[in-house]
């Protein structure tokens, strides 16, 4: 383990215990200033702001200035809601489903979300209805904090799948697990060419290759934060379509281009062009 590590992970720990024993909205606060601060020290503001223009989301650099700052805040709400995720109560978010969702995935279903909103929360308002959910994650090069995280997921009923899993997924599904995969980033390999915002680029390829190989359901689960606290968390069916991975990334830019200030632009999303 690297000294680095501990270092990185110690005061992490220690904001985790601090926040779990103040209010939701007080720890959400706090996120949304961490937000501010790290967007004013510069990291990966660049890369937002110039994503926000180029995708016609802020019509010049000051617009993006002020749309980023707004990014950058979600962002921090939703890092400290995650750390104290177990004392998120139901009555911050509604959940909009179609009708027989619970009968529908009870064999297992393929969830297809975002970074958007409070993605996080999501997973586990699917829980609190039975939903037997296997969230798909990255490793985090640092494990201690890869650790802390997941043990917050895992503590709300969730499972966790690392997306170098492939063998536990096949065994997941198997089990009739939902499988939640976040699709709106490049990752770098298994992906199809599509267009975001008017710009080539690539889409995972992970849930239409889970969904033709296993003849799951397919759905979009999409998150979106409500004057600072509460959530909404709209499902809704996906058609299996012979163009599904650009059918649901235009899905995924319809409620970006709703909430801008919502997703996670700091990503290099046209890093790799088609």
């Amino acid at each position: 383990m690297k000294w680095t590590h501990r270092i990185e992970w110690a005061p992490l720990w220690c904001f985790q215990k601090i926040l779990r024993h103040i209010s939701v909205d007080h720890a959400s606060d706090a996120g949304a200033w961490c937000g501010r601060f790290f967007y004013r020290i510069g990291i990966r503001k660049k890369v937002t702001i110039t994503n926000l223009v180029a995708a016609g989301m802020a019509s010049d650099a000051v617009a993006g200035k002020r749309l980023g700052r707004e990014v950058y805040e979600n962002l921090g709400r939703t890092f400290f809601e995650l750390l104290v995720l177990r004392n998120l109560d139901e009555k911050i978010f509604r959940v909009e489903i179609p009708s027989g969702f619970e009968e529908t995935v009870k064999n297992g279903a393929i969830l297809i979300s975002a970074h958007l909103g409070n993605w996080e929360l999501m997973g586990k308002a699917l829980v609190q209805r039975e939903i037997r959910l296997a969230v798909v994650v990255r490793r985090q090069s640092n494990l201690l904090i890869d650790r802390l995280i997941n043990e917050e997921r895992k503590s709300c009923g969730m499972e966790i799948v690392f997306d170098d899993e492939p063998l536990k997924i096949r065994r997941l599904i198997g089990e009739h697990y939902c499988i939640g995969l976040l699709s709106d980033q490049d990752f770098g390999n298994n992906t199809v060419p599509v267009e975001f915002f008017g710009r080539k680029c690539f889409a995972p390829a992970g849930p239409e290759f889970l969904m033709l190989k296993y003849q799951l359901p397919v759905f979009m689960c999409l998150a979106r934060r409500i004057e600072k606290y509460n959530h909404v968390f709209k499902i809704e069916p996906l058609e299996v379509t012979q163009n599904f991975t650009r059918l649901y990334t235009a899905k995924i830019e319809q409620a970006i281009r709703k909430n801008p200030g919502q997703w996670f632009w700091a990503h290099k999303r046209w890093k790799e062009r088609p």
